[in-house]
């Protein structure tokens, strides 16, 4: 059977994680053994129990927010560090996916990289079934695919199946630096650039994502904004200054304007702050 290691990363979303874990064990496979790690952010798993019924999760307790990166890093050390055979399902508490995807994926998938799958939200709409960018700027398509893998752009950091070979090519997964946000752009360009894949698989299934939480944008803008100066810092090859400022200028029109309908101020003092952080090269968790 072919070990998988599902990585959540939980900051007081552990009614979707336990949701998803019930979902997961009602599921049967002679194909692929699942182990679950929970890393465990906002403390809500500190004394197991509610996970006790459960025999194959994992839990680890950092006693912090350390964030996304910070958080799927510290299951990928555990991994590494006990030196677990299994490739890696990077997966956020509110994605939903069948364990049927899972085997079509590793019947499939036999180079080392990322993968992930098409998304619908969870009113049946499709979202994307391929991204790509242009310097910084994003364009998602909902084209159907008739070929079994669609090389995209980067894999969405919601469903990150990470094809594993004997050589560990990655130290960590992703760069804390960002704390969230880009993050799973810059991996998804380092492993290009290492040679491993980076695709859509199109015939195993698609995930279903839930919406954003009300109040979403007033945190994420600030790391949406700031991590861009990040990522061409970092990519420069391929960012550049100029991808740069068209994105700015594109996102703050647009943010401003959501700002201004709404009358959202916090939105305003996030812009700025994500921008003075970013022309000053302040990372990591704000």
């Amino acid at each position: 059977m072919k070990k998988i290691f599902i990585i959540y990363v939980n900051y007081h979303s552990s009614e979707y994680i336990l949701s998803s874990i019930s979902n997961i064990n009602k599921q049967k496979s002679d194909i692929v053994q699942l182990t679950v790690i929970i890393v465990d952010n906002s403390g809500e798993f500190i004394n197991g129990s509610l996970c006790s019924e459960y025999n194959n999760i994992v839990i680890l307790n950092n006693g912090r927010n350390i964030g996304y990166c910070g958080g799927n890093n510290l299951a990928y050390s555990y991994i590494i560090k006990n030196e677990l055979k299994g490739d890696i399902l990077i997966c956020n508490p509110d994605t939903f996916f069948n364990i049927s995807s899972l085997e079509k994926i590793i019947q499939q998938v036999e180079v080392w990289g990322i993968y992930t799958l098409p998304a619908y939200d969870t009113s049946g709409n499709l979202l994307y079934t391929k991204v790509m960018l242009k310097g910084l700027l994003q364009k998602i398509s909902k084209k159907s695919n008739n070929t079994n893998f669609t090389d995209t752009d980067y894999c969405p950091g919601s469903f990150i199946y990470f094809k594993r070979d004997d050589s560990n090519h990655l130290s960590s997964l992703f760069d804390e630096d960002f704390f969230m946000y880009w993050e799973e752009v810059d991996l998804s360009l380092k492993i290009k650039k290492m040679n491993g894949k980076c695709c859509f698989v199109n015939n195993a299934g698609n995930i279903v994502r839930a919406d954003n939480k009300d109040g979403w944008l007033n945190k994420a803008i600030y790391y949406y904004l700031r991590n861009a100066f990040l990522i061409k810092t970092k990519h420069s090859d391929v960012i550049n200054s100029w991808d740069l400022f068209i994105f700015m200028i594109k996102s703050l029109a647009v943010f401003s304007i959501k700002a201004m309908v709404c009358r959202n101020e916090k939105m305003f003092k996030n812009m700025f702050l994500g921008v003075r952080d970013g022309l000053k090269n302040k990372f990591g968790k704000n």
